[in-house]
């Protein structure tokens, strides 16, 4: 999936915002971690390599961090559709 021009001025605030902001909860968090592929007409892909940091005592991916990574990048691909406005979890389930 290409990016549409609003999904690269996004992918680029979000890049400017990550370095005015180096120790705020979600750049630490989530996108030091996470690489943003593209954003599109409400969808955005992205990828990231588990590393320690992410993982519960039995050294597996914690559910609790991707739900943080679902919760913080949805609102982004939501905010790359041209209808696109802020948004926020009002409840998650993760199974």
């Amino acid at each position: 999936m290409a990016s549409s021009s609003r999904g690269l001025r996004l992918i680029k605030a979000i890049e400017i915002y990550t370095k005015s902001r180096p120790n705020q909860w979600d750049t630490s968090t989530v996108f030091n971690k996470v690489k943003i592929l593209s954003a599109n007409e409400g969808q955005l892909r992205a990828s990231f390599t588990v590393d320690s940091s992410m993982c519960n005592p039995l050294d597996t991916l914690h559910g609790g961090y991707v739900s943080t990574v679902v919760d913080v990048l949805s609102m982004f691909g939501q905010m790359s559709h041209a209808q696109g406005r802020i948004a926020w979890t009002t409840n998650m389930n993760v199974v």
